[in-house]
């Protein structure tokens, strides 16, 4: 019965380490297994879902993490670029292609 399962409370450090834990793990698992191309969202969910102890509603938050960064793309079920991030099982992720340019950031002194 699933009002009888324990209720796990994560502390606030606990809970930055398991995202950042999960999309280390999302992405090596979307790149080792698919490399660039697309993968049916709710398959992810499902083929990922009984090795972790994170919740459907913390992978979802992880991935729209990583869309947000550029790291992922999330498409829509019709092929589309989806305006929000909340991914929807129909959705369709994947490696982003284009590579990220990180210009360092000058320091107070202007270096």
């Amino acid at each position: 019965d699933f009002l009888d399962a324990p209720n796990f409370m994560f502390s606030e450090h606990e809970e930055i380490l398991m995202y950042e834990r999960l999309s280390t793990d999302i992405i090596k698992r979307i790149r080792d297994e698919y490399g660039y191309n697309q993968i049916n969202y709710g398959y992810l969910t499902g083929s990922i879902a009984n090795e972790t102890p994170a919740r459907l509603a913390d992978i979802d938050k992880v991935i729209s993490f990583l869309v947000s960064e550029g790291e992922l793309v999330l498409e829509g079920g019709s092929g589309g670029t989806k305006r929000n991030m909340k991914p929807s099982p129909a959705d369709f992720v994947s490696i982003n292609k284009q590579q990220r340019i990180i210009f360092p950031m000058p320091n107070k002194i202007g270096f």
